[in-house]
């Protein structure tokens, strides 16, 4: 079932923003925003036939993660003593990495089957 690369890392970025709303218990609105976010990339993975949509999807989570770790920032900036958001941040990031990864594989997926149309 698995087959592509790139629904590998979607997997794995819905479970690093399953983990960072785990982490944020705190804050109910962040942890629901992430686990949408969670949802979003689990929704990618079934727009395998439509692969400019799945990474059109893939760009919008990326500027998320983006807007969480900003979040991120601009709440431990005053406290530097606290350190409750190091574990959301360190997911966070890989969540954007893998989602970096898989619109790179989708593109390159979109890149071969348009090639192959041509050969065709």
């Amino acid at each position: 079932m698995i087959q592509r690369i790139q629904t590998v890392y979607l997997l794995v970025a819905a479970l690093a923003m399953v983990a960072c709303a785990s982490f944020v218990f705190k804050n109910v609105a962040v942890g629901i925003a992430a686990l949408v976010a969670a949802g979003l990339s689990l929704y990618a993975i079934s727009l395998y036939k439509k692969r400019p949509l799945q990474a059109t999807v893939c760009r919008i989570l990326c500027f998320v993660g983006v807007a969480f770790i900003a979040y991120f920032s601009i709440v431990n900036a005053g406290n530097y003593a606290q350190k409750g958001y190091i574990y959301p941040m360190g997911t966070t990031v890989l969540a954007i990495f893998c989602w970096l990864f898989a619109n790179i594989a989708i593109r390159k997926d979109e890149k071969l089957v348009r090639s192959l149309d041509r050969i065709r």
